[in-house]
């Protein structure tokens, strides 16, 4: 069996692989989001200097999850609302972004 294993090593990788490009994009907040933003800062005493920093990493663990989609949260997504619709491209920006991307990646794939 062992000579039909594929076996690489770290070494070898590195010296194959092309550097990694990184490229950021700035992208805004959807309505829905932004809202979302708001109301975790105002529910959030942020001026509180008496505050752990376990209590600010958890605010700002929150604000994540509302940049990413704000359908993490329990009670955003209303109940009326097909499970797989298009309303979850549309209230994250970021995913408006991948979607716009992978279609523009389809095209010229064809």
């Amino acid at each position: 069996m062992r000579p039909f294993m594929l076996r690489r090593t770290k070494e070898d990788l590195e010296t194959k692989l092309p550097d990694k490009i990184q490229i950021n994009v700035k992208l805004n907040l959807t309505a829905l989001q932004l809202k979302v933003y708001q109301d975790i800062l105002r529910t959030n005493d942020l001026f509180d200097l008496t505050g752990s920093a376990k209590k600010f990493n958890g605010i700002l663990m929150q604000l994540r999850k509302c940049c990413n989609h704000p359908y993490m949260f329990d009670g955003i997504e209303e109940e009326s609302d097909e499970e797989f619709g298009a309303h979850i491209v549309t209230n994250s920006e970021k995913m408006m972004f991948v979607d716009k991307l992978l279609d523009k990646c389809k095209k010229t794939k064809e």
